[in-house]
């Protein structure tokens, strides 16, 4: 195995298990609740696990100037509108789809927005800050290197499940949207997700993007509500029609790519001499 994806998963799992293994020491049945210091080790443990693995990989194991490299596609935002409207419908129509496919198999449309649809922009740098800022180490660092070796559906392949495990201690942790929730339907939700993030990297070079994909799912996904209760049919239906979705999109863009190695300069990074 390629020794900085090793170091990474090391790192990345340490630092947020540890974390998040601590908070399930300290709160055990109470609820996760903001002002509590668990809490507060709980989002650091979400933050910092992907983003100082990441770091430390490329410091420490990686070409010079390969940290500063990583910096700068984190902040890389120049890039056009319509991957900014692209990072927001597709995120947008994935959350309601529930709502959607409730409306096709019953004829009720069932859509609840916490707070008004501007209020959910306003709350966009939490979930930046919560969730977002996890790309700069899964799309910044573990998809680059695994496309040195794995063509880019392979490495998304690979992605999908290493990420999904890597959230499940939240499914035991009262008080966060996971806990109490469907764990089969999140680890296939993710493979979707995982497919148009790789998207959104290859032909952005952005991370930024990917942080801004990745939070527009997130802040959706605590802010909007549908159907509280649908059948086993509806719920396979959904999560069907979620990655048949990606699974397009991936395709559309990336078709002639997805069968042979990646070429290096889709993930090129400019080193410093």
């Amino acid at each position: 195995m390629n020794k900085k994806i090793l170091y990474f998963l090391l790192i990345n799992f340490t630092i947020t298990w540890g974390a998040w293994i601590t908070v399930l020491g300290i709160n055990q049945d109470v609820p996760l609740q903001p002002g509590q210091f668990s809490y507060i080790l709980y989002g650091l443990g979400g933050l910092l696990g992907p983003v100082v693995a990441a770091i430390l990989v490329r410091g420490v194991w990686g070409e010079k100037g390969e940290v500063k490299a990583l910096l700068k596609q984190t902040i890389h935002a120049r890039v056009h509108i319509g991957w900014y409207i692209f990072s927001m419908i597709v995120p947008f129509i994935l959350i309601i789809t529930p709502s959607l496919l409730h409306l096709v198999f019953t004829g009720e449309f069932l859509l609840h927005f916490n707070q008004p649809l501007y209020l959910i922009f306003l709350t966009l740098p939490v979930s930046i800050i919560g969730g977002g800022l996890e790309e700069v180490g899964w799309r910044g660092l573990l998809l680059p290197e695994l496309c040195k070796k794995y063509s880019i559906l392979v490495s998304d392949l690979i992605i999908f499940p290493i990420w999904a495990i890597w959230h499940l201690p939240l499914w035991f942790m009262k008080g966060t949207p996971q806990f109490g929730s469907s764990f089969m339907m999140a680890f296939l939700s993710l493979l979707g997700i995982t497919l148009v993030l790789a998207v959104i990297y290859v032909k952005t070079k952005s991370i930024f993007l990917c942080v801004l994909f990745h939070s527009f799912i997130n802040s959706f996904g605590m802010n909007i509500e549908g159907p509280r209760s649908v059948t086993a049919m509806e719920e396979v239906v959904v999560i069907v029609f979620k990655i048949t979705m990606c699974a397009l999109i991936f395709w559309l863009f990336m078709k002639q790519r997805t069968s042979s190695i990646i070429h290096k300069s889709d993930f090129e990074i400019s080193f410093e001499k």
